[in-house]
């Protein structure tokens, strides 16, 4: 598994000494006047960022549990890292592990209650186009799935369109080929020739191997 690094500032007080080390976004105007004017308690915060620091490890060992669980297929396992991971997150946080419970229901083969957590994600979020697209990719995409929700991921890919006045040509992709997949072959290749034109230059040619696709007649292929 791959670590991405976590970006670092720190600040250095009169004696030449580090008074505070953590993320950018944790610096701000009162805690540099406080180092500044030599009310920073150094000691305390030195405590603080030991637990600090043991608790992203924490976190970070638990993911690393969640996601070597999921590749491995032991869904029981994968469930309780998934439960102490959103226990370190504040509540407005964890529904961002809720792909994550979906592809553990998919695993389970649990195909009504991942579909019924995946319509309760979209419904929560109708204007979130991220999650509302990965839902839709995933349901219309992931492989082995046995049952698709198709009219389910049409929605989800609307709602992320819309989000994104249909500027969005990965968005308008997932659409199209929902669309296609549903049966509506006129309007999958109409909406994959809208991705064309918003995407970059460099990257039309990367959507009109799936226009040309959606025109034979073909779905595209998925190359992990």
């Amino acid at each position: 598994m791959d670590h991405h690094g976590i970006p670092t500032a720190f600040i250095i007080n009169k004696e030449g000494r580090i008074a505070w080390m953590g993320h950018p976004v944790g610096l701000n105007e009162k805690l540099l006047n406080d180092i500044l004017s030599d009310h920073y308690d150094l000691a305390k915060a030195a405590v603080e960022y030991e637990k600090q620091q043991a608790e992203e490890q924490k976190f970070q060992d638990e993911q690393d549990k969640l996601f070597s669980a999921i590749k491995q297929k032991k869904w029981d396992a994968a469930d309780a890292a998934a439960d102490e991971l959103e226990k370190m997150l504040p509540k407005s946080a964890r529904d961002r592990f809720g792909t994550v419970r979906l592809q553990i229901l998919f695993g389970r083969k649990d195909y009504d209650g991942a579909y019924k957590l995946a319509e309760s994600l979209s419904d929560a979020h109708p204007d979130n186009a991220g999650l509302q697209n990965s839902l839709a990719w995933i349901i219309a995409a992931q492989a082995g799935l046995e049952k698709r929700n198709l009219a389910l991921a049409e929605k989800m890919a609307e709602r992320a369109n819309t989000a994104t006045q249909a500027k969005e040509p990965a968005i308008l992709d997932t659409l199209a080929r929902v669309q296609f997949m549903n049966g509506k072959t006129n309007e999958a290749v109409v909406t994959e020739q809208k991705a064309i034109n918003t995407a970059p230059d460099e990257a039309k040619n990367f959507y009109k191997k799936f226009l040309t696709d959606y025109q034979q007649g073909k779905l595209p292929e998925i190359k992990e």
